[in-house]
C-alpha cells in the first residue's frame, strides 16, 4: 500500500541524511529532506511535510540549486494551498515559478503557472486562473507534452464553464 511505501521511503531518506550529513554532501541532505516532505505529503500529513520541503528549501537555496529550490518552493506551495493558506501558497508558487524562468526550467514554469491558476480557480478569480493556466498549456504545447495539455485544457475548461451564466431551467 502507498502508506506501506511512504514509511519505508522516510526511513531510506533518513538513511541518505545520515550518510550525506556524514560525508558533507548538502545536496544530498537536500533530497532526503524533499523525499521525506513526499512520504508525509503521501499519508496526508501536509504540516509535518512542510517542515521537510522547507529544511530542503534551505540547504537548496544556501547551496544555490536554484531548479531544486523552485521544486521546493513548488512542494512547499502545495502543502500551504491543500491547508488552505493561499496567501502562503501563492507566495510559494510566485518563487517557484520565478526560479523556473531564471533557470529556464520549462516544466517548472508550466506547473507553477497551473498552480496559481488553481489557486485563482480556488478563490473564485475565474479570468486570472485562465490567465496562469493558458500560461502553462502554451508552455507545455512548446514542449510537447500531451498529459500537460491535456490536464490543462481541461483546466481552461472549467474556468469558462464557472464564468458561464446558469441556466434558468424554468425559462427553458
Amino acid at each position: 500500500s502507498d502508506l506501506n511505501n511512504a514509511v519505508e521511503g522516510r526511513q531510506y531518506a533518513s538513511e541518505a541524511l545520515v550518510l550525506s550529513q556524514k560525508i558533507g554532501y548538502k545536496k544530498g541532505e537536500a533530497a532526503a529532506f524533499k523525499n521525506t516532505g513526499h512520504s508525509y505529503e503521501w499519508e496526508d500529513n501536509y504540516v509535518e511535510g512542510l517542515t521537510f520541503f522547507q529544511k530542503a528549501l534551505y540547504i537548496n537555496l544556501k547551496i544555490k540549486e536554484k531548479k531544486e529550490a523552485s521544486l521546493n518552493y513548488y512542494s512547499i506551495g502545495q502543502m500551504y494551498h491543500t491547508l488552505g493558506n493561499y496567501a502562503k501558497a501563492s507566495e510559494n508558487y510566485f518563487s517557484a515559478l520565478k526560479l523556473s524562468e531564471q533557470t529556464g526550467y520549462e516544466w517548472g514554469i508550466a506547473y507553477s503557472n497551473n498552480n496559481i491558476g488553481l489557486l485563482y480557480f480556488d478563490q473564485g478569480n475565474y479570468g486570472e486562473a485562465l490567465k496562469y493556466y493558458t500560461a502553462a498549456l502554451k508552455t507545455v504545447q512548446r514542449l510537447g507534452d500531451k498529459n500537460g495539455i491535456a490536464y490543462f485544457t481541461a483546466n481552461i475548461a472549467d474556468a469558462y464553464k464557472k464564468q458561464m451564466p446558469t441556466l434558468d431551467e424554468d425559462k427553458i
